[in-house]
């Protein structure tokens, strides 16, 4: 009867452990979107929007990035950077390590 016991215990925080894992790897989503002339992106953290770049950051004028690719590594970037418990900003010299063109012609 202990045996028994046992067992459905083990099981049960397996399940629990399995639920809590698959959960944080859907805290975050990535959406790249179309704006006028390029494109943006949002992060969502839990189901809310959590940042939302229409625009390439730190640069001197309003400028959204040229490509889908663009958006989607820039995000990735920062994304990486909240996983990692750090600050969501980018730097220039990040954006051009990415390929980014910054330059406001």
């Amino acid at each position: 009867m202990k045996k028994i016991m046992k067992f459905v215990v083990l099981k049960i925080l397996m399940v629990i452990l399995y639920f809590s894992c698959n959960q944080n790897t859907k805290e975050f989503e990535l959406s790249i979107t179309q704006q006028n002339q390029g494109y943006g992106y949002e992060i969502i953290r839990q189901g809310k929007l959590f940042i939302k770049q229409e625009h390439i950051p730190v640069i001197d004028c309003k400028k959204s990035f040229e490509t889908k690719q663009d958006a989607e590594n820039t995000a990735e970037t920062v994304l990486k950077k909240i996983k990692n418990k750090k600050s969501p900003t980018i730097t220039k010299e990040e954006l051009v390590r990415l390929g980014i063109n910054i330059n406001c012609n």
